[in-house]
């Protein structure tokens, strides 16, 4: 069936089999691609045709997926696994059993595009790829061994460095070397997890095989945006929008209940304007606290982002659709953007972040002038900033590059090299010294160096919560705001000689 302004079918087999679609995945180029009756087909300009495979590959096929590069992956009926890339295949070392297939050994599911690599689920448990072989999942997360959840049934990676795992009692939030557990004792349920699933107010939904659907509300803050000595504004999703000043917090009032999931905050002058999970931009008088929406911008659009460069800014919407504007909005240019890619502004360049690692330079015209300028990186980048001339780049997987100023690599910092992880989720340039927000905790190393880190403990005063992405924000007074997911801390730098560290959730109700 095919969903526009209402059902139609899009597809109608042969009369005389069962019929059964087994999956759906499509690739960056907008191609679909299901299964029905073991054969693998393809829809594109509302065609559809089989998918061309090899001989061997057009039938007795189980699963398709596409994972995030593109690649398919391919399940037949025999359980083995395929790997097709372009036209080359890679046939899959599988650890499954004669005696595990006589006992009803069965792939459930192939998700593709979930994580950062394929997991094959199965009535025995889940499975990662690891190269050409398969692995067993808690071994690419040992935590999750101890989530008590039972074995993995769903493996969902959501953009704060986490990843959601359903089990056969329950569901777990895992990371490297921390779990939380979702179950009957508090509040979910014990039956198994079919699904998993993020919406674009980034709740997460779970799918029971016997339970229902459930809904878990992921509040937390989004930006953090000094706007004058003393004053601080935290923009949350779900909980609207905080007034920081010294010690104290303050809600504002928003004209509308719904504004309470904010995307982004942009001070300019003495306003700043709000970017929000629903239509248009409000603007803030950052003295009084009046609001009052933009007009005539984005009136049908939600604003994730928003830059100020060279007396322009270039605001980026939830549909992916970047605007060039003068300071009053009106559009200078346009451009969509391809699926899952950012737009970025640093030292008044445009930059555009694509979820496999590339950065490309766009001119002012919002076109690609310079492509791919930090070639070793293949993780998702989670941020980046500069020191001097140079520039640093947080990643999901990879860890910290240093790139100097005509993009030639100087030095890569990971668990090999003395980075507590390879999960890098914000940065905060503070003089000589990185701040680097991680899955872990916070970290602290000396710049121009980068050799020894120091992981803020919790026995120090500090915490080891998971730093939000974009969490590290400098204050007027010299602190640092923290954002993670445990709420946002202040930390004072100044304390640093002492040994004594002071930190503090702000409450945020």
């Amino acid at each position: 069936l095919k969903y526009e302004n209402g059902f139609e079918v899009a597809f109608k087999p042969n009369a005389g089999h069962d019929n059964v679609v087994s999956c759906l995945s499509s690739n960056s180029q907008n191609l679909l691609l299901f299964v029905c009756n073991g054969q693998v087909y393809q829809i594109r300009n509302r065609k559809i045709e089989k998918f061309p495979l090899k001989k061997e590959l057009q039938k007795n096929i189980m699963f398709v997926a596409f994972d995030r590069e593109d690649n398919l992956w391919i399940v037949t009926d025999d359980l083995s696994i395929h790997k097709k890339a372009l036209d080359q295949y890679t046939v899959i070392r599988t650890l499954f059993t004669d005696k595990e297939k006589k006992m009803g050994l069965g792939i459930i599911k192939l998700l593709g595009k979930e994580g950062p690599v394929p997991y094959i689920v199965t009535n025995f448990g889940t499975f990662w790829v690891s190269g050409d072989s398969l692995r067993y999942f808690v071994e690419q997360y040992p935590a999750f061994g101890k989530a008590r959840v039972g074995a993995a049934t769903y493996v969902l990676e959501r953009n704060d460095s986490t990843v959601w795992v359903g089990g056969t009692v329950g569901f777990s939030k895992v990371s490297e070397s921390t779990f939380s557990r979702y179950a009957k004792d508090n509040g979910f349920c014990d039956n198994s997890v079919s699904c998993l699933f993020t919406d674009k107010e980034r709740n997460l939904w779970v799918g029971c095989t016997y339970n229902g659907v459930y809904k878990l509300g992921m509040r937390h803050v989004m930006d953090i945006k000094p706007v004058s000595s003393a004053k601080t504004l935290v923009g949350t999703w779900g909980k609207g929008l905080y007034l920081f000043n010294g010690d104290t917090v303050k809600k504002v009032k928003l004209p509308d209940p719904a504004i309470r999931y904010i995307t982004n905050l942009l001070p300019v002058g003495g306003y700043t304007y709000i970017g929000w999970f629903g239509n248009g931009i409000w603007k803030l008088n950052n003295r009084t606290l009046e609001v009052k929406p933009v007009p005539g911008f984005a009136n049908g659009e939600a604003v994730d982002r928003m830059f100020r460069t060279s007396g322009n800014l270039v605001v980026q919407t939830l549909n992916g659709t970047c605007y060039l504007t003068d300071e009053n909005f009106a559009v200078k240019t346009s451009v969509k953007l391809p699926e899952d890619y950012t737009v970025l502004v640093l030292k008044d360049k445009i930059y555009r972040l694509s979820p496999f690692g590339e950065v490309d330079v766009l001119d002012s015209r919002l076109q690609v002038a310079r492509k791919n300028i930090f070639p070793e990186v293949s993780s998702r980048i989670t941020d980046i900033t500069c020191f001097r001339d140079n520039f640093l780049v947080g990643t999901f997987g990879q860890g910290l590059f240093l790139y100097n100023q005509g993009g030639k690599l100087v030095k890569k910092l990971d668990k090999r090299t003395g980075l507590n992880t390879n999960i890098v989720t914000s940065l905060l340039v503070d003089g000589n010294q990185l701040f680097i927000g991680s899955n872990l905790g916070l970290i602290r190393t000396e710049l121009p160096d980068i050799r020894h880190c120091k992981l803020f403990m919790e026995s120090e005063g500090m915490f080891n919560w998971e730093c939000r992405q974009g969490g590290l924000k400098k204050l007027p007074n010299g602190s640092i705001m923290i954002a993670t997911t445990n709420g946002p801390y202040i930390y004072y730098p100044g304390n640093d000689p002492s040994g004594e560290f002071t930190s503090g959730t702000l409450s945020i109700a």
